[in-house]
């Protein structure tokens, strides 16, 4: 293809589409494209999907209602998902799919969608996702024999609550309602999956408006939360030769520096605090002069 660097680079900036995915459509060696994009193509903002799930149990034989363990062979159905709900950073809409009253287990098309959103995702955040939600998924695509999704960072909330604080419960529910004074939807109960998987269309849909409420909840718990998380990824995309200081957290340009300095093993560097996150941040080189400066600074 004669323009394929022009439209490889109209692709990207609409941060809609992965590297594979522009690499197989304009049929360039994925190697090749990486260099042309790392050299020549403007830097593409992040991409941070907020999302969570809602499966539905698994079906076993038991002797009596008090055994301690059940083995694998006891298993009549495995565990499927039912529902998920999802919502970029940011945005309005808030995304969701559920499985057919017509056949509940069927979670193909479910989970095929889902995959769609992890595979263009930089970033992903979920209560408990490194050991439920992200393990969970990627169960149900390798036994739907769909690909790994392309990379992206874990941002879990749950993790960011055990290390840097101590709530009286670390429940998304729980910290809701002491960070943003918002809760999640109450529901019936376990009968409401119950009737899900019995095809109860609007079983099904209560379903949805819970999963989105959850979504809609750990969006705000997330954004007060990542300003004092130590371990938050740089999300800032910047050219290397811009003067502008940046927050690493949320992009902000309220950065007001601290008169403070970070020492580390390779130099002393100059700390600001961001107006809109309250994030700490050090900038990337040394302070030497204020010419040497860096625009982009990274969490401390």
């Amino acid at each position: 293809m004669k323009d394929w660097k022009d439209e490889a680079t109209r692709l990207w900036d609409t941060g809609l589409y992965t590297q594979r995915y522009i690499s197989d459509k304009l049929g360039v060696p994925t190697s090749t494209l990486n260099d042309f994009l790392l050299k020549y193509a403007p830097p593409r903002n992040k991409k941070i999907l907020i999302f969570d799930i809602e499966t539905a149990p698994m079906e076993v034989y038991a002797w009596s209602l008090w055994d301690k363990y059940t083995g694998h062979d006891f298993i009549i159905q495995d565990w499927t998902v039912l529902t998920w709900s999802a919502k970029w950073l940011g945005s309005d809409g808030i995304l969701n799919a559920s499985v057919s009253p017509s056949d509940p287990r069927d979670d193909f098309d479910v989970c095929e969608a889902l995959w769609q959103l992890l595979d263009t995702a930089d970033y992903v955040v979920a209560h408990n996702g490194d050991k439920f939600d992200i393990k969970k998924m990627n169960t149900r695509f390798l036994m739907h024999g769909l690909p790994e999704p392309n990379v992206f960072k874990s941002i879990d909330t749950l993790k960011v609550a055990k290390r840097k604080f101590k709530f009286s419960s670390n429940r998304l529910d729980h910290i809701g309602t002491v960070l943003v004074d918002e809760k999640k939807i109450k529901h019936e109960g376990f009968s409401m999956w119950k009737k899900c998987l019995a095809g109860d269309a609007d079983a099904l849909k209560d379903m949805v408006k819970y999963n989105d409420q959850d979504v809609l909840l750990l969006e705000k718990v997330y954004l007060k939360l990542r300003g004092w998380d130590s371990l938050h990824p740089s999300l800032t995309v910047r050219d290397d030769t811009s003067e502008e200081i940046l927050c690493p957290v949320c992009g902000s340009d309220e950065m007001v520096p601290t008169g403070r300095f970070a020492q580390t093993q390779t130099g002393i560097y100059a700390t600001h605090r961001c107006g809109q996150c309250g994030k700490i941040s050090k900038e990337r080189r040394a302070d030497k002069t204020a010419k040497q400066k860096e625009a982009l600074v990274r969490p401390v």
